[in-house]
């Protein structure tokens, strides 16, 4: 099948993880024995070239409604996360709203909507009173995004993620201000910062900060499997979070906010799966501090979270529930619906 796959701009998999998730659905179309052609929507001439097109995210899945071909050929959304929810905490709920509506739009527009979460899924469900989106992973893990180092002999602990998504500035300023603080208080463990991040020098040294602005995909690897607990203090966001599956793939527990362990099962006891939900400063501190102290238990949260993300991110999982997903868009197509 000749599948069109379209985001706004080329893919820059090792910067976002937007193109990355992207990146990770093109390998497993091609994965299918599916001819996969990946262009900027901008530059789509028509879509009647293809058997499918697939929309990446909002922007692009609304721009795309007017190319050529586009009510002749089967179409789905691919819409990462609900865009608008992240928005309400960036400009407020009146002008989210407008993020609302034209995410709306591709609900209608298109044959189906994918997201990576059920809640997400069910959530465009409830709001069209139909069902016209389902779930399936968003990312792909499996040998090449584990580090081959060991667990660091010194208490470490680590935060991904690129200083120009504003959850992450967020996270950033909780955790240097009011987390990491009340952590080296009692503990003389080291954090790494990953990714473009401008921290005074002062502060690294006092604070014992790393900062890792550009890792190759291996060095970010070792950095996540090498140390002891990932902190995901996301005050707000929407999504399944890369950087948060890919420390439990690692076999690092997570300490995080409700935001962080988006999309992530609980289990029987309200837990979360390889992490532990702190939605507070003081909460974050506490929860790090046992985990730091405490290696059977983090062993048994590393265990249960390469487990949890094996079952639900593997590339059999994504093999499996995107045949699912071309099967279903072909056979409830119908042209000009």
């Amino acid at each position: 099948m000749r599948i069109c796959i379209s985001d706004a701009g080329p893919l820059t998999p090792h910067n976002d993880a937007g193109s990355r998730a992207t990146s990770d659905l093109i390998q497993t179309l091609e994965s299918l024995s599916h001819h996969v052609s990946f262009t900027p929507v901008s530059e789509v001439d028509d879509l009647r070239d293809f058997d499918l097109f697939i929309a990446s995210r909002p922007g692009p899945a609304v721009h795309a409604l007017a190319l050529p071909g586009f009510d002749e050929v089967p179409s789905v959304f691919f819409g990462h996360d609900l865009h608008f929810q992240r928005m309400v905490s960036v400009v407020g709920h009146d002008k989210a709203e407008a993020f609302r509506r034209l995410e709306m739009m591709c609900w209608r527009s298109y044959d189906l909507t994918v997201y990576p979460s059920s809640e997400e899924a069910d959530y465009v469900n409830l709001t069209l009173g139909q069902l016209r989106a389902v779930q399936a992973p968003i990312f792909v893990m499996g040998d090449a995004e584990l580090g081959s180092a060991a667990k660091s002999p010194e208490p470490s602990c680590v935060f991904v993620g690129s200083a120009s998504h504003e959850p992450n500035q967020a996270s950033v300023e909780v955790l240097i201000e009011n987390i990491w603080p009340g952590v080296r208080e009692c503990s003389a463990a080291q954090l790494h910062l990953v990714g473009d991040w401008q921290i005074p020098e002062t502060v690294q040294e006092e604070l014992s900060i790393s900062i890792h602005t550009s890792l190759s995909e291996m060095a970010l690897n070792n950095v996540v499997s090498a140390s002891w607990l990932s902190l995901a203090p996301l005050p707000f966001g929407a999504g399944v979070k890369r950087k948060v599956i890919h420390a439990l793939h690692c076999g690092t527990p997570v300490v995080g906010t409700r935001f962080a362990f988006q999309g992530i099962d609980r289990t029987e006891g309200g837990g979360v799966w390889g992490g532990v939900q702190a939605d507070d400063a003081a909460s974050a501190v506490a929860c790090a501090l046992e985990l730091l102290a405490d290696p059977a238990v983090r062993a048994e949260k590393s265990q249960e979270g390469q487990a949890w993300v094996q079952s639900h991110y593997s590339s059999r999982s994504s093999l499996t529930r995107w045949s699912e997903i071309v099967n279903e868009v072909q056979r409830g197509y119908r042209p000009g619906s």
